[in-house]
């Protein structure tokens, strides 16, 4: 990776992904899962609907892994 790339420890995170390795979904999950719950609570008044909407996005972050460049933090990138 070039040195310009400012979260390169993301981008390795997200390319396992993409490349569905070992661990690198369930990693990923654990990594993200109290953001996004938080975010979605906030939003979304009914937890039943705060769970369905981090389910949608997290099946978004996973199929658009590759585009991910590390050009931001992963959180807010998801």
């Amino acid at each position: 990776m070039s040195g310009d790339i400012a979260f390169e420890d993301d981008v390795r995170l997200m390319r396992a992904v993409e490349q569905n390795e070992d661990g690198a979904r369930h990693q990923l999950a654990r990594r993200m899962y109290g953001r996004m719950r938080t975010i979605c609570r906030r939003i979304l008044a009914h937890e039943a609907d705060a769970e369905d909407a981090i389910q949608m996005a997290f099946i978004e972050v996973l199929r658009a892994a590759g585009a991910y460049r590390g050009d931001s933090r992963l959180e807010s990138w998801c």
